[in-house]
């Protein structure tokens, strides 16, 4: 609204303020896309792997598109996990975001430097009503007596993109806090040596 005009060079005003415009109703009928963050078909039980194990589940989630509206279709773009447990990053390698809907792998990091960790160019459409599950899959090098945890610290880790309404959504996720999806505990233990005797013939 105007509520005030400064006049210049003896100008009258004519009319009366404050001068209002019409009101606009700004995306009052659009919605845009629902997504939900659950535990995945693969999620682990809290567990303890030996130095060497290789290409083990440490995080599974499960991301539904509940939108309303037909083709209301929903884009994973990015998923960033934080490690809360005690484990170093040079305790894991060749990190792997596998869509286990078609055994696809998204994305690789064969070293981590950080205890966040970002999986970019996922790219993965989700037709209404449908879901993808997403598993975390990794070796472990070293670490013996740490923790793994490989949790989703905030809402906006996982990046979802509305085709329809050209917008990104915010999931749900089963906490309502950060850890917002906070994996089970793996538990680094130790290597195993294998001793053998030798049969020695003296010549």
């Amino acid at each position: 609204a105007v509520t005030s005009i400064l006049l210049k060079g003896g100008s009258t005003l004519t009319g009366t303020l404050p001068i209002v415009g019409n009101y606009q109703t700004v995306n009052g009928t659009v919605t845009a896309g629902t997504v939900a963050v659950a535990n995945g078909s693969n999620n682990p039980t809290a567990a303890t792997k030996e130095v060497g194990t290789k290409d083990y589940i440490v995080s599974s989630i499960r991301i539904s598109n509940n939108s309303s509206e037909t083709g209301q279709t929903v884009r994973v773009k990015s998923v960033t996990f934080t490690n809360n447990g005690s484990s170093s990053p040079d305790d894991v390698a060749n990190l792997r975001l596998v869509n286990t809907n078609t055994g696809t792998v998204l994305n690789t990091l064969p070293t981590v430097t950080k205890d966040k960790i970002n999986f970019l160019g996922v790219d993965n459409d989700i037709l209404k009503g449908n879901n993808i599950n997403l598993d975390l899959r990794l070796d472990v090098v070293s670490g013996s007596a740490r923790d793994i945890s490989y949790d989703i610290d905030k809402a906006s880790d996982i990046v979802v993109y509305d085709t329809l309404r050209k917008v990104n959504v915010l999931p749900t996720y089963p906490n309502t806090s950060s850890p917002y999806y906070n994996a089970n505990n793996t538990t680094i233990g130790n290597g195993k040596l294998l001793v053998k005797s030798l049969a020695i013939t003296q010549n």
